[in-house]
């Protein structure tokens, strides 16, 4: 398993869920550091009856 945490970059909009590997660093004013080329898109699914989630990356 590799470390990693989930990113929101957007603003006013709507964007899927992105994951990002490593730790959590911000830059000099206090956000997040978001380097782009390593995001990677999570697809989730849900069981009908329970509501179970699963999150995959693609």
């Amino acid at each position: 398993m590799t470390a990693g945490h989930v990113i929101d970059a957007t603003y006013g909009g709507y964007v899927g869920p992105h994951w990002q590997p490593g730790a959590v660093a911000k830059n000099f004013f206090g956000a997040l550091k978001v380097r782009k080329k390593e995001l990677r898109p999570i697809v989730s699914h849900a069981c009908d009856k329970c509501g179970f989630l699963e999150h995959y990356l693609t």
